[in-house]
C-alpha cells in the first residue's frame, strides 16, 4: 500500500494525469476530424495546437526533472520552441506569419537532430 501511495505522489504519478489529459485533447482533435459539424467554427485551429503546445511544455517540465547535460538542455528547448510555433501555426493559420511559424518550427525540429 506505502508503494501505491509513493507512486501517486511521484512526478511519474502526475505525468501519468497530464499524459490522459493530452490523449484526451487528441482524441477530440479526432472526433473533430470524423465529425467535424459537431464542433463550433475554427475549433480544430484550437483542438490542434493545444496538444502541440502541451507536449512543448511537458518535455521542458520532464527535462527539467531529469537534469540533463547543458547540450541536451539546449535541444529540449529548441524542441519545445518547435512545437510551440508549430502550435502558433495550427492555431493562426490565416496569419500571413503563419508560413513563417511553420518554418521556424522545421528549422527547430532540424537542429535538435545535431
Amino acid at each position: 500500500m506505502a508503494y501505491v501511495r509513493s507512486v501517486e505522489s511521484s512526478p511519474t504519478g502526475s505525468a501519468a494525469g497530464a499524459w490522459r489529459g493530452h490523449l484526451a485533447s487528441v482524441v477530440v482533435l479526432l472526433a473533430w476530424d470524423a465529425a467535424p459539424g459537431l464542433f463550433p467554427a475554427r475549433a480544430h485551429d484550437t483542438l490542434a495546437a493545444f496538444p502541440l503546445a502541451m507536449i512543448a511544455f511537458a518535455y521542458l517540465v520532464y527535462q527539467a526533472a531529469h537534469r540533463p547535460a547543458r547540450l541536451e538542455v539546449v535541444k529540449a528547448v529548441l524542441l519545445a520552441i518547435a512545437f510551440l510555433f508549430w502550435a502558433a501555426n495550427q492555431f493562426w493559420p490565416d496569419l500571413k506569419q503563419a508560413t513563417l511559424f511553420n518554418d521556424i518550427a522545421i528549422g527547430c525540429l532540424f537542429w535538435t537532430c545535431f
